[in-house]
């Protein structure tokens, strides 16, 4: 039986929350030390980062969750068509000619002239199909894939499919399935070993959301993050977020803002952002919140002997009908 179609699991006009994952083919390397050459990859992790941070200033798209694993990444998204047909005919075309310039970088976004932007908006079938594309996963996980491959295989000296196939994508339909799939994303450099601290390793949006003070984790945990080493037993952490990263989704539940409106000068755009609507539509979920539940969870499965849920990570879940165990 083949995969079902796309267009089954989700509409192109109606918000969707979607696990997507991303493996590489040929033995190939995303993230980390390669064990048998040494080499390191974590320049590919980094600029896979920056993708996504650059990506979300032009799409319709928010990233929740996203991890960079060593052959694999995974990026939990939910789409914003509401938010996209908002948007001016201009703005529109101006958001899609930064993502589709003609020619791209791996990295950073491209450019476009007041000309172009003209023409586009000026055009309103294939206006109506931009519209559609930059709410559409697909063109998103295809601006993030492509130029990682192509600049993966100048780097390899090679030719041919870098990643294995298309990406896989699970919708999540309930606020639970949305708490469990972003601790799953953000826990999978913690489950394969690579960091005790889920927000130790620089590849997660745990990382992202809760940095240990202004200069984030220690010179020691960015140096050892990718490398494979024994799981060993920490106590959840007490640290707080040090700011809400401005361009992932947020977990504290806020006000709708409007982000500020694309400009023709790509460089002019901070990564933002569509909303600030709250992913986890959980009562009472702050930011902060979330890193105890995540920290607890970790050092649950980090080690045999079993972590008490603390009594107010326990009342708080409680409230939404949610036993801990269930979490492990």
């Amino acid at each position: 039986m083949g995969r079902p179609k796309r267009s089954d699991l989700w509409k192109p006009d109606e918000i969707a929350v979607l696990h997507c994952v991303q493996r590489c083919g040929r033995g190939a390397f995303l993230a980390g030390i390669d064990p048998t050459t040494g080499r390191d990859y974590s320049s590919r992790r980094d600029r896979l980062r920056d993708r996504l941070r650059a990506l979300v200033s032009v799409f319709g798209i928010e990233v929740v969750a996203f991890a960079i694993m060593p052959d694999h990444f995974h990026v939990m998204v939910r789409t914003r068509p509401d938010r996209v047909a908002r948007w001016t005919d201009l703005e529109a075309a101006v958001r899609w000619l930064q993502a589709f310039p003609g020619r791209r970088d791996a990295r950073q976004l491209g450019t476009s002239t007041e000309q172009t932007a003209q023409a586009l908006a000026a055009d309103p079938a294939r206006l109506a199909r931009v519209r559609e594309r930059l709410a559409d996963v697909s063109w998103f996980m295809r601006s993030i894939s492509e130029p990682i491959a192509r600049a993966a295989n100048r780097e390899d000296g090679t030719r041919g499919a870098f990643w294995e196939g298309r990406f896989k994508a699970q919708r999540i339909t309930d606020p639970f399935g949305a708490l469990a799939t972003a601790l799953y994303v953000d826990l999978n450099p913690v489950r394969a070993g690579l960091v005790p601290p889920p927000h130790a390793y620089p590849g997660t949006g745990a990382y992202e959301r809760f940095q240990e003070g202004p200069s984030g984790p220690s010179g020691d945990a960015r140096a050892t993050a990718g490398r494979k080493s024994p799981q060993t037993a920490y106590e959840p952490t007490n640290a707080t977020p040090a700011s809400e990263p401005a361009w992932l989704a947020p977990v504290i539940t806020e006000h709708e803002m409007r982000p500020p409106a694309a400009s023709l000068n790509s460089k002019s755009i901070a990564p933002q952002r569509a909303s600030e609507a709250s992913i986890l539509p959980l009562p009472h979920l702050t930011t902060a919140g979330y890193l105890p539940i995540l920290s607890w969870v970790a050092a649950e499965g980090a080690v045999a002997r079993s972590h008490p849920c603390p009594d107010a990570l326990r009342r708080m879940l409680a409230e939404w009908d949610i036993r801990p165990d269930v979490l492990r």
